[in-house]
């Protein structure tokens, strides 16, 4: 037995008895507006009813108004989503009030996974040397994930805007999108260093924790990082021209941002070397490209691997451009012998 108790504005009531059904329990559901109550008459015998004599109850069933007999401390309320009776119209909107309530918790919840980037120090800079953990100087302190992020989105911003009519927007606004999340993948490993010491599964690794991270992101917003973050570390050759220059920006934007990181820390007179005490991790790669360069500093190092890594990729000029202007800027020089130096390093 079904009962429909409708509120008006000025305050008044009215109950309508619905068709009886067999139920469950008593039930109360909450829809905002109304509240619908069932009944089960455990005994199946008639249920007791008396008439109502409250103003603005009206009935049906065309039947005489009629009170409900039933023990209150039976009442329950429940967030169920079935609704008994309820028209489509309201069912819908009943649907939308009960998303709406969530939608603060689902922000909150994202926010949380998206920031634990902020406790994750980025390798290179420690292990270089020029920034150390837990240091008094805050010119040594090492960035974040969310940090180094945050450098590559407005690496990104800059282009779109300075280079808007050479590169496809939607595909700029793609992969800044992407560039916020991509190292959410490293929240429980940590920033593991990109270089032929890299552990082979870690791609693997980071998909599944950037997959647990996205839980309480918008569907639509999941299956596109989760997406582009295949693609970002596919092979290139085997991508669309779509997908090759969205992968190719956000490949440039990561590698530039450390370089330029890199040369902020040497403003400071924090160089960050190859064989710093603090780096375990040297490759054999690492050493060709220090004794190329003359150099073993973080930056000359950073910038000979993006040159080898990143020459084919698409407007590869203007990130190039970029950087020549912030290590002349910072130095006051260009690398000197530049062009027997990269012949060789994109010899190797």
């Amino acid at each position: 037995m079904y009962y429909f108790i409708d509120f008006s504005n000025s305050g008044e009531f009215s109950i309508y008895l619905l068709t009886p059904e067999q139920g469950t329990d008593i039930v109360a559901m909450n829809s905002g507006d109304a509240i619908f109550i069932s009944y089960k008459d455990t005994s199946n015998q008639d249920v007791s009813t008396t008439d109502f004599s409250e103003k603005g109850v009206s009935d049906m069933t065309d039947n005489e108004k009629q009170k409900e007999n039933y023990d209150p401390n039976k009442i329950k309320l429940t967030p169920d989503d079935d609704f008994c009776g309820l028209p489509p119209k309201q069912y819908h909107e009943m649907k939308r009030r009960k998303k709406s309530r969530k939608r603060p918790n689902l922000i909150w919840k994202h926010y949380f996974n998206f920031r634990q980037m902020d406790h994750f120090p980025r390798s290179g800079f420690i292990n270089y040397g020029a920034a150390k953990k837990m240091h008094s100087d805050q010119a040594l302190c090492p960035e974040t994930l969310s940090q180094h992020s945050f450098g590559a989105v407005a690496l990104l911003q800059q282009i779109r805007d300075r280079y808007g009519k050479k590169i496809d927007k939607s595909i700029l606004d793609r992969a800044i999108l992407f560039m916020q999340y991509h190292d959410l993948g490293e929240t429980e490993n940590g920033d593991i260093p990109d270089n032929p010491l890299r552990d082979p599964d870690a791609d693997n690794k980071e998909y599944a924790c950037l997959k647990r991270r996205l839980k309480y992101s918008k569907r639509k917003l999941r299956k596109q990082i989760l997406r582009d973050f295949k693609i970002y570390n596919q092979n290139p050759d085997t991508l669309s021209v779509e997908d090759r220059i969205f992968r190719d920006l956000c490949k440039l934007a990561d590698k530039l941002d450390a370089i330029l990181r890199g040369l902020i820390y040497e403003s400071s007179g924090h160089y960050g070397i190859l064989h710093s005490k603090y780096n375990h991790y040297v490759s054999e790669g690492e050493e060709k490209i220090a004794e190329i360069m003359g150099s073993e500093t973080l930056v000359d190092i950073f910038a000979a691997s993006l040159v080898i890594h990143q020459h084919n990729c698409y407007y590869y000029d203007i990130f190039y451009k970029i950087l020549k202007a912030a290590v002349i800027d910072v130095r006051g020089e260009w690398f000197d012998q530049w062009k027997s130096k990269k012949a060789r390093l994109l010899a190797l």
